[in-house]
């Protein structure tokens, strides 16, 4: 990572956890390392022994009994305490939207904190303009994402194989996505028998796709798996379908940094949050939601390879644009956040 450093900073930081995830990851990791302020900082899951004085407590989406109790245990010691989320994870509507389990650990580990925040005069910061305006009475930060991968023209996307890798891969909350791209899939692999398609899902997904030839159902992995897995050979077309929904409204878009580390092109609904980032026909491709469109755009890109290499070149470039203006705010804003000025 680049960017020019600032002074040292003296303030302990702890980082906290549930576990290894994408949002410590993508936000607060690299925002640490760019704006010179790591070598102050820890990760944890668990609550220390005990915590330096002066600390800034930053907490990543979820804060645990264990964690509530301990801040409460040491409020003379901690000077400041950070929130970060990157979904929509104090909106009662958009949590019932989600798998059972997964609304369960939002509701006792993130929706019921927020009061609790407040009253502990925590700093709010999110990972998007979206939730900064849908939570303005909080006066949250934005802190945008950092590439994390690789990337490399040179090195990747231009093999001399005619076969042809599209690819879905998404957390249990995406069901539906994956359920609406089984009509699209089928037909393009009926039509195109040079593609192969790739998908993370259970046992409900395994069944749906099961009897398209050519599918692949990956069962789903940890982030740590998960991120060596996208880099550890080529890909070609990444699909991000994102339906209409509440809880959708708050995403960011790292899955353009994931498809581009894979060497691949993202194809992306219109008017999503890729938008804010990628321009249509030139990092990416932008379709409405309608299972034709796709089928046709998707089967065009296909064939197309120059257009495809054209695609990724292009991402490359916008995401060398991202880095560079993703660390002038880590640098200066980041900053200024760890020490209380704003």
């Amino acid at each position: 990572m680049g960017g020019k450093t600032v002074e040292k900073i003296n303030t302990p930081i702890y980082v906290v956890e549930e576990r290894h995830n994408p949002t410590t990851d993508y936000y607060i990791v690299p925002a640490l390392k760019v704006s010179g302020t790591i070598q102050n900082a820890v990760v944890l899951s668990k609550p220390p022994e005990k915590i330096n004085k002066g600390a800034t407590v930053i907490f990543v989406r979820y804060i645990s009994d264990a964690w509530k109790n301990f801040v409460e245990q040491n409020k003379k010691k901690i000077r400041r305490i950070i929130y970060f989320m990157d979904d929509d994870l104090f909106n009662l509507k958009a949590i019932k939207e989600l798998p059972l389990r997964y609304a369960f650990k939002i509701f006792s580990l993130a929706y019921i904190r927020k009061n609790w925040l407040i009253k502990n005069s925590a700093k709010f910061v999110v990972s998007n303009e979206h939730l900064q305006k849908k939570y303005s009475q909080l006066n949250p930060s934005v802190l945008p994402p950092y590439p994390i991968f690789h990337y490399n023209l040179s090195d990747s996307f231009h093999n001399e194989s005619e076969n042809v890798l599209l690819f879905y891969y998404a957390s249990a909350c995406h069901e539906r996505e994956m359920i609406w791209l089984h009509d699209i899939i089928k037909e393009i692999l009926r039509e195109s028998k040079n593609v192969s398609f790739e998908i993370t899902g259970g046992p409900r997904i395994v069944k749906l796709y099961n009897c398209i030839n050519g599918v692949k159902v990956i069962k789903p992995m940890k982030w740590k798996q998960y991120r060596s897995f996208l880099t550890e050979r080529q890909r070609h077309i990444g699909l991000v379908p994102l339906l209409p929904s509440t809880f959708n409204k708050s995403r960011t878009y790292t899955k353009f940094f994931e498809i581009s580390g894979c060497g691949a092109v993202g194809v992306y609904f219109t008017n999503s949050c890729y938008s804010k980032v990628v321009r249509n026909m030139i990092d990416g491709l932008f379709i409405d939601n309608k299972k034709d469109h796709w089928i046709e755009s998707i089967l065009s890109l296909i064939n197309d390879r120059k257009q495809r290499a054209t695609l990724y070149k292009n991402s490359l470039e916008k995401i060398n644009k991202l880095k560079k203006q993703t660390e002038i705010i880590y640098n200066n804003h980041f900053k200024h956040m760890l020490l209380g000025d704003l």
